[in-house]
Formats: C-alpha cells, structure tokens, sequence
C-alpha cells in the first residue's frame, strides 16, 4: 500500500507499507536430542547417568536404529512488515536526488542458516 503526495516543484513525497509472508521453507526438527542436565533432573528427580552409554541412555530413540538427530521438514515460514519514506526530486536546475528510508521488521519461523 502507497500513499504519495506530489508537490508544486515536481517533487514526489511516498509513504509505503509493504508486508510480505513466506512459506514452505526448510526447518531443522531435531528428534533425538538429549535433554541438559539440569533438564534431566528437574524433570527426573534424579543424577543423570553416567558411565559408557550415558549419552543414549538419555535420549528418547536409540542411535543405531533411528541415526542421526536432525530431520529437515518443508514447515517454516516467515513475515515481515515494512515501512518505507521515499522522498524525490525530479532534474531541475541541474541537480536531482532521492532520499528514502526503510524500517523493516522480520519475524522468521523456521529457516535453516545453512544451504542445502
């Protein structure tokens, strides 16, 4: 959406709301993680395992069976809201410019850092 307001000179003055909404995108579900210790014992009431198998003891799925812990779903999506102020003045007198600024706010869910 676009509010514009010319002036007398032939300058332009926008004010712009642009939102935007993706979807579809990568997201990392992690499935087998284990839980911290302080985790482990609020929730337990009890010391975390220790000895060779502690870490799978922990876990909610088996290592061997279920491999790895990371599982990448098509279930992220984002939103973002911009406002953007756009000044512009046409060549007059041998001198033009544009001033603008944009203030935009992102909200992303989902989203992996790394590309596939």
């Amino acid at each position: 959406m676009t509010i514009e307001q010319p002036f007398r000179d032939g300058s332009v003055f926008r004010v712009s709301y642009v939102y935007t909404h993706g979807y579809n995108l990568d997201q990392n579900y992690q499935y087998n993680n284990a839980p911290s210790n302080y985790v482990w014992e609020t929730t337990t009431g009890t010391l975390p395992p220790t000895g060779t198998f502690a870490s799978v003891a922990t876990r909610p799925y088996d290592n061997k069976t279920w491999g790895g812990n990371v599982m990448s779903l098509k279930t992220g999506w984002s939103n973002d809201s911009a406002l953007q102020l756009n000044y512009q003045r046409p060549f007059r007198k041998g001198f033009a410019y544009q001033i603008f600024y944009v203030y935009s706010r992102g909200v992303p869910r989902g989203c992996n850092t790394f590309p596939r």
